[in-house]
C-alpha cells in the first residue's frame, strides 16, 4: 500500500465503515492494519467480557502478477488452527480498474502455501475471481459473522462453570453456513438453533433438579429432607424425556449445504449464486402485480429463468399467464430442466380457488428451482425430477 497510501486507506475505510468501528494502527502489529469492532449496542470495550474485534490486514496490487507475503502467525495459532478474526483485503489495480478481494483466515490456510520463513505467498493472480468482493454486503456480513463466532468460543466455557454467567449465544454458528441457502423446510442457521433451543432448555432443567437434589443433601434435619423429597418425587417422578438433538436429515443437510458453498466458492461463483434467488424473486413478484387480474382458477404461471451455465451471470427471466392443459397434478413441475435454462409451470390458479392469490412467488417453488440451478451444473439429473 505504498503508492496512493491514503486514498487506499479511505477505500478500504469506506467499504468497512458502514458495519464496524474502525480503530487504525500506524504500524504493522501482529498483521493488523485496521482493528474494527462490530456495532453493538449496549457493550463497552470495558466490560468485563467486551466485544471481540476483528484484525484487518490489507496489501495492494499493482496487477495481478504481484505476490504477497504475509506472517503465519498472523493467520493461525499456535495449534496451527486458522484465526476466525483475521481477515486479508486486497487491493487490485487503479481508479476505474481497481478491484477489491477479501480472504478469510481459512481462505488463506486452504489457498495458499507457505514458505520456509513461515510466510503464506500470496499470489493475486489466484485471487481473482474466487475471492473478488461482487456484493458488499454479503462480505460485511461474513466479517461480523466471524467475529461473532470468536466471541462464542470465547465465552463457551462460561456456559458450563456457571449457567447464571453469561446465556449462550443460541444463534452461534459456523460464518460458512451462515449463505443465504434455504431447505423447504428451513435454513441450516434456523434448524441449527431449535436443536440448541432443545439442549439448552434441557441444560436449565438440570439445572433446576441439581439445585433442589443438593438441598437434600445439605439439609440436616430427616423430617425436612423428606419434605423435599416429596416435592422433589411430585414433579419428577415421571421419566425425564431426554431431548433428541441429534437429526439425521439435519446432518445430512449441513454437510450437504458445505459441499454447495466449497463447489461455488473454488468456481468464484458463490456471489452470483445467491443473487439468483432475489433476482428471480424481484422479476416474478413485479410480474404478477402487473398481471395478478388476469389470474383465474385455470391459470397456469410459466417461469423460464435463462442463465450463463458457466459463472451464473446474465439471467433473464420471463413470465406468462396461461390456461393450463398440463396432465400433471402437482402443484408445479417442470417443462424445462437443463444447463442455462430452466421453465417452471405453476397451477397459481388453485390460490384463487382458496382465496389466497397474492403477487408473489411460492417460497418453495423458488427454493426448488435454485437447487436445481445448483444441481444441474455440479450433478447429472433426471429431467424428471
Amino acid at each position: 500500500m505504498r503508492r496512493g497510501n491514503w486514498l487506499l486507506t479511505d477505500y478500504y475505510k469506506s467499504f468497512l465503515i458502514d458495519r464496524f468501528w474502525i480503530l487504525e494502527r500506524s504500524v504493522d502489529i501482529e498483521g493488523a492494519e485496521f482493528i474494527i469492532q462490530t456495532k453493538l449496542q449496549g457493550q463497552s470495550v470495558l466490560d468485563d467480557k467486551p466485544p471481540r474485534f476483528g484484525i484487518i490486514q490489507s496489501k495492494f496490487s499493482q496487477d495481478e502478477q504481484t505476490q504477497h507475503k504475509l506472517k503465519k502467525e498472523y493467520v493461525t495459532d499456535k495449534s496451527g488452527n486458522p484465526n476466525m478474526e483475521f481477515f486479508l483485503i486486497v487491493n487490485v489495480g487503479y481508479e476505474d480498474f481497481q478491484k477489491m478481494c477479501l480472504l478469510s483466515a481459512q481462505d488463506i490456510v486452504d489457498n495458499f502455501t507457505s514458505n520456509e520463513n513461515n510466510q503464506y505467498l500470496i499470489s493475486t493472480k489466484k485471487l481473482i475471481p474466487q475471492f473478488l468482493i461482487v456484493n458488499k454486503k454479503r462480505r460485511l456480513d461474513y466479517i461480523e459473522n466471524s467475529i461473532r463466532c470468536v466471541e462464542f468460543y470465547k465465552n463457551r466455557l462460561y456456559v458450563f462453570n456457571d449457567l447464571n454467567s453469561i446465556k449462550p449465544d443460541l444463534n452461534a454458528i459456523h460464518p460458512d453456513l451462515t449463505r443465504d441457502v434455504d431447505y423447504i423446510d428451513g435454513n441450516i442457521p434456523d434448524l441449527f438453533r431449535e436443536q440448541k433451543v432443545k439442549a439448552y432448555d434441557f441444560i436449565l432443567e438440570i439445572k433446576v433438579i441439581y439445585t433442589q437434589l443438593l438441598k437434600y443433601i445439605q439439609e440436616i434435619h430427616p423430617v425436612e429432607s423428606c419434605y423435599i423429597a416429596e416435592l422433589f418425587h411430585l414433579h419428577y417422578s415421571a421419566d425425564i424425556k431426554i431431548p433428541e438433538i441429534f437429526d439425521k436429515d439435519f446432518y445430512n443437510k449441513a454437510k450437504s449445504y458445505l459441499e454447495q458453498i466449497k463447489y461455488l466458492k473454488n468456481d468464484g461463483i458463490l456471489d452470483n449464486y445467491l443473487s439468483l434467488k432475489e433476482r428471480i424473486r424481484n422479476s416474478v413478484n413485479s410480474f404478477l402485480s402487473s398481471n395478478i387480474c388476469k389470474v383465474d382458477l385455470t391459470s397456469e404461471h410459466i417461469i423460464t429463468v435463462i442463465y450463463n451455465s458457466v459463472d451464473l451471470s446474465n439471467i433473464q427471466v420471463k413470465n406468462e399467464i396461461r390456461s393450463h392443459n398440463s396432465s400433471f397434478n402437482d402443484y408445479y413441475n417442470y417443462l424445462n430442466l437443463e444447463e442455462g435454462e430452466i421453465t417452471m409451470a405453476i397451477k397459481i390458479g388453485h390460490h384463487v380457488e382458496n382465496n389466497n392469490l397474492t403477487p408473489c412467488i411460492n417460497e418453495c417453488c423458488l427454493i426448488d428451482m435454485l437447487e436445481k440451478i445448483y444441481e444441474l451444473k455440479y450433478f447429472e439429473i433426471n429431467n424428471k425430477d
